[in-house]
């Protein structure tokens, strides 16, 4: 039973460890594809609140700082992620339709698209947040329409 084990534990340690490597080489694979993918850009949609923001009749000038600057922040932030999500996307595709799929690949990128889809709803989630912070709607229906419109413009651009 001992010269069982001596045989059969490094075999199994072998096949561990291989199979570890072989998910660092599909991770190194899948990140160098993901940087090299050229992705189109498309035209920012927060041109229309941006305006919305600077036209307001309704917020005072340092409001209007403080969302603009969110404004900008989280766009910024948010594009980076929608990016990185995109070129991830192509190499999934790019994986999907191989002839021999690597199950491993697949797998590692499925993972990192869910990941930054989570990351990217959490920043916007935090903006509205702190959107609400600042606007600090109160009672009254005008200033609750504003905010009302403000956030279903920022929903728009997720």
């Amino acid at each position: 039973m001992n010269t069982h084990l001596k045989f059969t534990f490094p075999i199994i340690i072998a096949l561990t460890l291989t199979g570890c490597a072989q998910q660092k080489i599909s991770e190194k694979k899948v990140d160098k594809e993901i940087k090299e993918v050229v992705i189109m850009e498309n035209e920012k949609a927060s041109e229309s609140t941006k305006d919305m923001v600077t036209k307001s009749e309704k917020l005072n000038e340092e409001q209007k700082r403080k969302l603009l600057d969110l404004q900008a922040r989280t766009q910024t932030e948010v594009d980076s992620i929608r990016a990185e999500i995109e070129k991830t996307k192509l190499v999934l595709i790019k994986t999907i339709l191989e002839p021999k799929m690597n199950v491993r690949e697949y797998n590692i990128l499925r993972k990192r698209i869910t990941r930054l889809e989570e990351k990217r709803m959490d920043k916007s989630f935090k903006a509205m947040t702190e959107a609400r912070n600042i606007i600090a709607p109160k009672p009254d229906s005008e200033s609750r329409e504003f905010y009302r419109a403000y956030m279903h413009r920022h929903i728009q651009e997720w």
